[in-house]
């Protein structure tokens, strides 16, 4: 029992990691072409609406999580 516990923990860490380092790498795409983050945030809230639709599972965290990955990418980006 404490071991699925454990694995949970560790499933939700890792997911919240992919969606901050998703929503960076898709800020980062700017420097490719102003284009790509648009076209990547808009891919990912699809991403999540049919997730809603198909499972039933709306996170709005996880929406937040790619956000603060994309946000603090722009911060560093304006910085440098």
């Amino acid at each position: 029992m404490q071991i699925k516990q454990s694995l949970k923990k560790i499933y939700y860490i890792a997911c919240s990691a992919a969606h901050l380092i998703g929503g960076f790498l898709s800020a980062l795409s700017v420097v490719v072409s102003p284009v790509f983050p648009v076209i990547t945030t808009v891919l990912f809230i699809i991403y999540e609406y049919v997730e809603r639709l198909r499972c039933g599972d709306w996170e709005n965290e996880e929406i937040k999580e790619y956000l603060i990955g994309f946000f603090a990418c722009i911060i560093i980006l304006i910085i440098l």
